[in-house]
């Protein structure tokens, strides 16, 4: 977790969006992106520390970096699964290749949307506004 991102339990307000990435440039640039625009956000530098935070009670948006030297997001995502952790959560892929398709396995039903890096900051942003919004409707459809 980053300096400047809010803890879950400490107060503060709970962060909507969680970023799992292992580059630390990644992390620190889409938290100065999306704080600049209002938005709460909590890092993981992998999947040890996304699933700490889900099973600490992070719900929202998470935005899964798919090549990750522990574990692949794919990797992540079937351990999240398998934890009974999607619940209440909105997954979205980064990738800088292209998404093969023998690691999905099953798993594309989960995922909502890839996002390819490099990407341009507005459509970035404009994309992770509209999964904040999926959670808000889910919500008020008791989903």
């Amino acid at each position: 977790m980053t300096e400047s991102t809010p803890a879950i339990g400490n107060g503060s307000p709970k962060p909507k969006v969680m970023l799992v990435d292992d580059e630390e440039c990644i992390r620190n640039l889409v938290c100065d992106l999306l704080t600049a625009n209002g938005i709460d956000v909590l890092t993981a530098d992998g999947a040890d520390a996304c699933l700490h935070h889900l099973r600490n009670g992070f719900r929202g948006v998470i935005l899964m970096d798919l090549m990750m030297p522990d574990k692949t997001g794919w990797e992540t995502i079937r351990e999240i699964k398998r934890a009974g952790l999607l619940h209440g959560n909105v997954i979205a892929m980064l990738t800088a290749v292209d998404i093969p398709d023998e690691g999905m396995d099953g798993l594309q039903e989960i995922v909502i949307d890839y996002i390819t890096k490099p990407f341009i900051p507005d459509e970035f942003l404009a994309a992770v506004k509209r999964y904040l919004g999926y959670l808000d409707e889910a919500a008020r459809y008791g989903e």
